[in-house]
């Protein structure tokens, strides 16, 4: 059997949907959770928060349902890591969290189950604002700050 899992992202664009998540799990401002991800211009970022706003406006996710948000304004790829999380702490073995979108996905995992925060492990600082407010609310310090 596996003794840890690891979970990270590719950079592939993924920010935009985990910020509209993120900001409607926590009931938080976009621009609180919104970064510049891969190093948008300043016209692509302020594209991107009004992408993210209007997701959730027109998507209109149950905050109150991790579930609903995740498949309202997320997308598969955090949908399979919340169950990697959830499966991890079902069998008692520690995940990795690597990166903002995993932060994310734990984050719903934990609104699902508490107990999936007892196999967390945070590798490092992330430089996406969204990140350290998600390790904020699970009350996770990151091991590195590199």
């Amino acid at each position: 059997g596996y003794h840890i899992l690891g979970v990270g992202e590719r950079g592939i664009g993924n920010t935009t949907s985990c910020s509209s998540v993120l900001a409607t799990l926590i009931g938080c401002e976009i621009d609180e959770v919104v970064g510049k991800g891969g190093g948008l211009t300043d016209e692509a970022f302020e594209k991107k928060k009004s992408v993210v706003k209007r997701a959730i406006e027109i998507n209109n996710p149950d905050t109150d349902d991790p579930i609903d948000i995740v498949s309202k304004v997320g997308g598969f790829d955090l949908a399979a890591m919340v169950g990697l999380f959830l499966g991890g702490a079902y069998y008692k073995v520690p995940v990795v969290i690597d990166g903002f979108i995993s932060a994310v996905a734990a984050l719903v995992a934990i609104k699902l189950n508490i107990l999936v925060k007892e196999y967390l492990i945070p590798s490092h600082c992330s430089k996406e604002i969204g990140y350290n407010i998600a390790m904020k609310h699970m009350d996770l310090e990151p091991m590195l700050n590199l």
